[in-house]
Parts: C-alpha cells; structure tokens; sequence
C-alpha cells in the first residue's frame, strides 16, 4: 500500500500551486515514509493528501506567494470598490 499511497501522493502534489507543491509533496512522502514507525496507516496520510488538495483556496495570497503589502493594497482595492450597499455586514442592498 505504501506503494500507492506514495503514487497519491505525488499525484495531489502535483495539483498544487507551483509555490507550494515541493514542500508539501516532501512533507507527505516524508510522513508516508514515517507512518510504521508512529502506527498511521500509509492510504490515511494519502486521503488526507488529496482533500487538503480539492480544498486548498487558490486565491489566498499565501498560497498564491504574494508579499502582505500587495495582498493588503489588493485588499484595500476590493474594499472601496464595493457598492455602498455592500458595505453593510449583509450587502442586502435594503435601506
């Protein structure tokens, strides 16, 4: 199983973002690698691998490896140009 469970893997990591594949793909081959030794079972590792993957928010500037001040100006951006409306807690658009 350990032999599939790498292949999922490697499969999941290749779905991500560019900034990001590498590390995780090294960390869950790692934890597959590992999962004997602590008594995980190697295909829990590989299902966790593949829903953080279907999961994963593309836009988020973390993961999209955008510095803070370009995600706070992009921020600041959306933010006024919002409909008065919108504004509210509820964007009802209702007065």
């Amino acid at each position: 199983m350990s032999r599939t469970a790498r292949f999922v893997v490697r499969t999941a990591a290749r779905a991500l973002p560019l900034g990001i594949r590498e590390r995780y793909r090294g960390e869950w081959l790692g934890d597959i690698a590992g999962s004997a030794d602590a008594g995980v079972r190697a295909s829990s590792i590989a299902a966790g691998a593949v829903l953080f993957t279907a999961t994963l928010r593309r836009d988020r500037p973390e993961v999209l490896g955008m510095p803070p001040s370009v995600a706070a100006r992009r921020h600041a951006r959306w933010a006024t140009a919002a409909p008065r409306s919108c504004r509210a807690a509820t964007c009802s658009g209702a007065r």
